[in-house]
């Protein structure tokens, strides 16, 4: 698509929130090949690095076209000499805390092989996740599992408005027995179970107890 795009003068920009990560890995990072192409690129460290909610961030190519869009200037405000890189012109706002730091030491901690070793645990816990839960019937897997994302649906062979009612009964219920977090979304305009698996404690056997605890609930709500 990129060259295309570039061919008609539009700017890319590439919301990597999960994807862009599967670059450290080499497993994984077929799936965003040609991403680099992009002009700009924006993913979250509050996932796959669990660093703070607001750890996110901006990748421009453009040193210039980032200065225009972000500079904001003011005669109070101090002027900055040749060659240096004033801050204020690259982000949103004036005063900030210090957000690189979590990164920063989220990526000291980890070194290149540690996160790579992160993103190929996560995929291959969302896979296993899958192939548990795919045994249910009455649960149906709507995604194909390429990274670390599932999207549930229970009782699908049922009417609609039930599964639905199922599928957000399910969901309740999960919650309740505190195994694990789950969050409901839609798809197409209707209820489903969205997981995201991206924390280092998610091996192989909590996977497992986390497939085991969405069966059990979806059991108890198909029986009541």
């Amino acid at each position: 698509m990129i060259p295309a795009l570039r061919e008609k003068g539009a700017w890319v920009h590439v919301d990597g929130a999960f994807g862009l990560w599967a670059q450290a890995s080499k497993k994984f990072s077929h799936l965003s090949r040609g991403v680099e192409a992009a002009d700009s690129w924006a993913t979250d460290g509050h996932k796959w690095l669990q660093t703070p909610y607001d750890c996110g961030y901006a990748i421009v190519r453009n040193e210039l076209a980032h200065r225009r869009a972000m500079t904001i200037a003011a005669s109070y405000l101090p002027l900055a000499a040749e060659g240096e890189r004033d801050p204020s012109h690259y982000v949103p706002e004036l005063s900030r805390r210090a957000r690189g730091f979590a990164t920063w030491a989220m990526l000291k901690h980890l070194g290149r092989d540690g996160i790579a070793a992160l993103i190929d645990q996560c995929c291959a816990s969302a896979r296993l996740l899958g192939e548990h839960l795919q045994r249910e019937r009455g649960i149906t897997i709507l995604n194909e599992i390429t990274l670390n994302q599932l999207i549930l649906r229970f009782a699908a062979d049922r009417p609609e408005d039930e599964s639905d009612a199922i599928t957000r009964k399910t969901i309740a219920k999960i919650r309740d027995d505190a195994t694990l977090f789950a969050g409901g979304a839609k798809w197409r305009g209707r209820d489903v179970l969205r997981l995201s698996v991206t924390n280092f404690q998610t091996t192989a056997d909590e996977a497992r107890l986390a497939a085991d605890s969405i069966i059990a609930a979806f059991r108890s709500v198909s029986r009541g």
